[in-house]
């Protein structure tokens, strides 16, 4: 969707949800809009605490050394939230597919032209610090050219991988 100029935020949990043709309930579909809706603020899609435990609890360190790439899929932000690396679809067979990566980068460029909105703004700077984060971790990739880079000034980032946290 980023892709595609379509920067979405939400929300994911785990617990019962009732569905119907006609109806949906539940205390999960509850909490996962008051995560979309209150906490993702920036175009992410946050854990609940609950989810982000089992995940975490799926993949002890020791597992992460065996499959190196389980430990990325999800990361943790400066906030504390975990949210889902969805750039990470861009990796097939230990290799990134850069092409795509190029075009993230031409997406927010185009969105964060098109808005001067001042509470809009900064969620495209999110977008541009998690890009530039993610061109970080795959700097040493065949085919990485600084160009797919962000060019910021803040280009410092406190977002991390599971198989990064201590």
């Amino acid at each position: 969707m980023a892709l595609n100029g379509l920067f979405l935020r939400g929300g994911l949990t785990t617990g019962p949800v009732c569905m119907t043709d006609e109806i949906i309930f539940g205390s999960s579909l509850i909490e996962c809009y008051e995560l979309e809706s209150k906490a993702a603020i920036v175009p992410r899609v946050i854990l609940s605490e609950a989810l982000s435990t089992v995940l975490r609890s799926s993949f002890p360190r020791e597992d992460l050394g065996r499959d190196p790439d389980s430990g990325k899929s999800i990361c943790r932000d400066v906030d504390g939230w975990w949210f889902v690396n969805y750039l990470q679809a861009t990796v097939h067979d230990g290799r990134v597919d850069w092409s795509a990566v190029t075009r993230h980068k031409e997406s927010i460029l185009k969105s964060l032209a098109s808005t001067s909105r001042h509470d809009v703004l900064p969620k495209f700077g999110w977008a541009c610090r998690y890009h530039n984060m993610f061109c970080h971790w795959y700097g040493n990739d065949p085919g990485y050219d600084d160009r797919v880079r962000i060019h910021r000034d803040d280009d410092q980032s406190l977002i991390c991988r599971l198989e990064e946290v201590p």
